[in-house]
């Protein structure tokens, strides 16, 4: 697939759900929600490699 044929099905503005999530306020619940997971997926990464590197100097 081509980059632009993914971007203009991204970008379309006629995605039913979508306009039901924006319009019930629910759709900065999603967000919120991947943005935490993503956060916690990072820091647990992090950290992680900050044990890893301790064993490695071991």
């Amino acid at each position: 697939m081509s980059l632009d044929l993914i971007l203009s099905i991204l970008l379309q503005s006629d995605v039913v759900m979508a306009d039901g999530l924006r319009q019930d306020g629910k759709f900065w619940v999603v967000i919120a929600v991947v943005a935490v997971v993503t956060l916690g997926i990072l820091l647990y990464l992090f950290l992680l490699d900050r044990r890893v590197s301790k064993l490695e100097k071991q």
